[in-house]
């Protein structure tokens, strides 16, 4: 493994580690994406090789990100929620 992986890791590990600790305001994903960005940058590198690609159709791609985003919301209040609230017996607090 060479130095610049073992950077790369690090400071992936740095992002989720300040996140831990509420560092990071809002979301990893603003401190990560650019990050991935140089990487693959300095790498010359595509971003094909992660998976992100233009789809062929738009409008499928849309539904299917649409039909996958309100099947996760459905799991996670209808099943993760009410089995984590089971085994820890209390309710979401959302204040």
């Amino acid at each position: 493994m060479r130095w610049r992986d073992l950077l790369e890791i690090a400071v992936f590990i740095g992002v989720v580690v300040a996140d831990g600790f509420g560092l990071v305001p809002i979301t990893q994903t603003i401190f990560l994406v650019p990050l991935i960005a140089i990487a693959l940058r300095v790498r010359r590198e595509r971003w094909a090789l992660i998976g992100w690609f233009r789809p062929p159709n738009w409008s499928r791609a849309i539904a299917i990100g649409v039909v996958a985003g309100i099947a996760m919301e459905l799991f996670a209040v209808l099943v993760t929620t009410p089995l984590i609230s089971g085994w820890f017996g209390v309710d979401p607090d959302y204040s």
